[in-house]
């Protein structure tokens, strides 16, 4: 189901611009590289995945493909000037909550000293013309005001947030201090088709009830949580890149996320409902007495200066992606 938007996009600002997407093998990059080709982009994508291992090395064999880490800045700062970069988008990050919590090196490592090595080298190169730190919710932890703006301030304590904070802190330092063209995009949970992440709520829901099995719900299920689909989790991203330099956003930040977010035991009975499951009754693993967290962004400032809203509510997301794992089978 292929929806029209009110947001006003540039319609020649991709065509044979040349892109560099960091992280570009993993879900959102390969779909942000999608998207891009369609526009007429040229794309050079930077991940440490080797090449037999990166889908979009067969998908997309005009890709230019270079596995590296994002380490050092004598590498980077050689791939932008040979490949003439004009646009930088930055994906690459140690993806996943736990993973993140069990190795703090790595994840620092991973989305800390990678930001900087790209900002270094885009400011020695000296002729990127727009570059977009793609953030996280978790940088925001624990919040007193809901929902929160992105003058709150960065209260997350755990591994994975709080690397993704340094890095979005770092994004904004080069921005001010340097005049880099940078602005930061402040994604929430992002599902669709496709999605390998088959432990997320969303996706590992889908996939339980589509084989006739009670979901999980390792917490209580009270815990409330923001979800936007893919594609309009694109086009923010596109949409903060093109009015970068247009609306003098160097250093600003941006929430994109839902209006509203939702119950997790509302989203999986949500799910089987547009399934026609609703005899599988979710199994609930949390104690009631267990904290309850709530997570709402508000997007108002995306809404006011970029004239951005999600064009996809909840449930035409999950119609769509619930018809994907259906054909997939």
């Amino acid at each position: 189901m292929k929806k029209s938007s009110s947001t006003k996009f540039k319609k020649d600002f991709w065509q044979k611009r040349k892109v560099l997407i960091t992280g570009g093998c993993g879900y959102l990059g390969r779909e942000l590289v999608k998207n891009l080709i369609s526009l007429g982009s040229f794309i050079t994508v930077i991940d440490k995945t080797k090449k037999e291992n990166c889908p979009i090395a067969n998908q997309f064999p005009e890709v230019d493909l270079i596995s590296e880490e994002l380490n050092q800045i004598n590498v980077v700062f050689d791939i932008l000037k040979s490949k003439n970069i004009q646009t930088v988008i930055h994906l690459a990050a140690q993806s996943g909550v736990p993973g993140s919590q069990a190795n703090p090196v790595a994840a620092f490592q991973a989305n800390v000293q990678t930001t900087w090595s790209l900002l270094e080298a885009c400011r020695l190169y000296g002729k990127v013309s727009e570059i977009v730190h793609v953030s996280s919710n978790h940088i925001y932890g624990d919040q007193k005001e809901k929902p929160t703006l992105e003058e709150a301030p960065l209260n997350s304590f755990g591994v994975y947030g709080a690397s993704k904070a340094c890095s979005d802190l770092i994004a904004r330092c080069y921005a001010k201090s340097y005049g880099l063209p940078i602005g930061i995009a402040r994604v929430t949970n992002t599902f669709g088709g496709e999605d390998p992440h088959l432990t997320h709520i969303i996706t590992y829901t889908i996939n339980k009830v589509l084989k006739g099995e009670p979901p999980i719900i390792k917490s209580h299920g009270l815990n409330s949580k923001g979800f936007l689909f893919l594609e309009d989790t694109i086009e923010a991203i596109k949409l903060l890149t093109e009015k970068i330099n247009e609306l003098n956003l160097k250093g600003e930040a941006f929430n994109f996320a839902p209006d509203e977010p939702i119950k997790i035991i509302d989203l999986v009975n949500k799910i089987t409902k547009l399934t026609g499951e609703t005899y599988l009754k979710p199994v609930i693993l949390g104690k009631l007495t267990d904290p309850v967290e709530e997570e709402w962004l508000s997007n108002k400032k995306a809404k006011k200066i970029l004239g951005w809203h999600p064009k996809y509510s909840l449930e035409e997301g999950l119609k769509i992606t619930i018809d994907y794992f259906l054909r997939k089978g």
